[in-house]
């Protein structure tokens, strides 16, 4: 993924975490240099950003909605693997 400004954006994300209703979630985190954005998939909402305009954040918003079954079955994989471990 591309912004702007040609810096490379790197996304890395959770395995699946529960919150206290036991709703499954992921958190993700885009790293450019410079700044980052923290977000919760399903829902894309941001929790945290630095150095990220208004629209790049709608646009990675917009793009978690769109892939959140992708992202939450990458996520999935993670968790089963670190049972392994346990």
């Amino acid at each position: 993924m591309q912004t702007s400004n040609n810096d490379e954006l790197n996304m890395t994300y959770s395995g699946i975490c529960y919150d206290d209703k036991g709703e499954r979630f992921v958190r993700v985190r885009f790293d450019r240099r410079g700044g980052h954005v923290e977000a919760i998939v399903p829902s894309g909402k941001i929790t945290s950003s630095k150095d990220f305009t208004k629209e790049e954040l709608d646009k990675i918003t917009e793009y978690i909605i769109e892939n959140k079954e992708d992202i939450m079955s990458r996520a999935h994989k993670i968790s089963s693997f670190m049972h392994i471990f346990k």
